[in-house]
């Protein structure tokens, strides 16, 4: 994977594609390292509008909130590209800008249109404007769109990770004891009430099964794992 990625840096070109011309060269397929897009006097090279912060700024953006749209993160994109350049020029940035919003574009965006043509032209050289730039870029950086686990917003909060550090140090400590092991219990997803879904009745009668009886505290299966450190 890193051999990959240096391959794509060096080239300039997406990740994807140097992962496809590794793969070919190594069936024997030399032929592939030729760029026929020399023969046919073509720009060479990445698109140019994506600058190195991209990559950066869209791991960032997707770590905040993965459900982002391409729709979403190409404003996103825009939005930050505005704010770096009006930065880059001493330009003030309005006191309601918020940041990482999308109704921020058309703030900056604004601003960016009062200033010289110059200014204003360098924003167009950067845009984007299609929404497939931005899947090619996040399909070189091996970001793919895949089902979404929910998790629970105490799960990793700066208080549960607290204190699950002090039950680790303590646990630590307790283990140094050698006479001391673990002894994990948990329950597994399966109901001991479970059986097959379908089975065998002459016709016209019920195929039926005996179990035990349900509840709202239904018989789960407990398991209990005994963990020696020597």
């Amino acid at each position: 994977m890193n051999a990959v990625r240096t391959v794509a840096d060096v080239l300039r070109v997406n990740q994807a594609t140097a992962r496809k011309w590794a793969c070919e060269y190594n069936k024997g397929n030399t032929g592939v390292l030729h760029d026929r897009r020399h023969d046919q006097s073509v720009h060479v090279g990445r698109n140019s509008k994506l600058q190195d912060w991209m990559g950066e700024f869209l791991l960032h953006e997707l770590h905040m909130d993965s459900c982002l749209s391409q729709e979403t993160l190409l404003v996103l994109l825009n939005t930050e590209s505005l704010r770096r350049i009006l930065e880059k020029h001493g330009i003030a940035i309005p006191d309601d800008y918020h940041g990482h919003n999308t109704t921020d574009y058309s703030l900056l965006k604004s601003v960016v249109d009062q200033q010289p043509p110059d200014v204003q032209q360098e924003f167009e050289n950067v845009r984007i404007k299609a929404t497939s730039t931005v899947g090619h870029y996040l399909n070189g950086m091996f970001i793919t769109r895949k089902h979404v686990v929910k998790e629970k917003i105490t799960m990793n909060n700066p208080q549960t990770m607290a204190q699950r550090k002090t039950w680790a140090e303590a646990l630590r400590r307790v283990l140094q004891n050698e006479k001391n092991f673990l002894v994990f219990m948990d329950s597994m997803p399966f109901y001991v009430n479970m059986s097959r879904s379908h089975g065998y009745a002459p016709r016209g009668e019920r195929a039926v099964t005996k179990s035990l009886p349900q509840s709202n505290l239904s018989y789960r299966t407990q398991v209990a794992m005994g963990v020696n450190p020597a």
